[in-house]
């Protein structure tokens, strides 16, 4: 079933001709903890929009150039709230894993999610959609904070791409070592 209304929204959006637009603007709150919002004016629907952007084979699509996979979790479908992922990509040259939770929906104008685990501190991405004159508009607020203990020791010692990949490689959180 999830495979056919994948297709079916693909189907809208070819004979609607869907067009869109992008703005992006990025933010630092401070340091350490980027913002980052992306508006994209889509001729669609607000649900077909809303159900795209939860598109297990279409987020997939959307990230090749990461090789994003799931691991764990939903890979065919749309995902649902309290859905949990563990995804696993090419960042900076190195394989990552990072598990994700669904932690908010409100159909069809929002949803959420949070790192549950991974090489970040904490990840929220917001999800919001209005629609006005046939014009659905998608805003994404993406807030991402890194860990400051490697990233500070990255620049205050200088290190090598190489040092950076074995100290991450090698890094646990704080309550992880205790």
């Amino acid at each position: 079933m999830h495979r056919l209304l994948f297709w079916q929204m693909l189907m809208i959006l070819e004979q609607e001709k869907v067009f869109y637009s992008k703005t992006a603007f990025c933010t630092v709150v401070n340091c350490i903890m980027p913002r980052i919002e992306l508006n994209t004016n889509i001729h669609a629907p607000i649900q077909v929009c809303f159900d795209l952007s939860r598109s297990a084979e279409l987020h997939m699509i959307s990230t090749r150039h990461t090789r994003e996979t799931v691991v764990k979790g939903r890979s065919k479908g749309l995902f649902e709230k309290n859905d949990i992922v563990t995804w696993r990509a090419k960042h900076f040259g190195i394989y990552r894993q990072l598990e994700m939770e669904i932690s908010g929906m409100d159909f069809p104008f929002s949803f959420e999610d949070r790192m549950v685990k991974g090489i970040f501190k904490s990840i929220t991405h917001q999800h919001i959609f209005s629609e006005k004159d046939g014009i659905t508009t998608m805003k994404d607020i993406f807030v991402y904070e890194e860990f400051v203990p490697l990233v500070e020791r990255a620049i205050h010692e200088n290190l090598s791409p190489g040092a950076i990949k074995k100290a991450i490689k090698n890094w646990q959180p704080d309550n992880m070592r205790v």
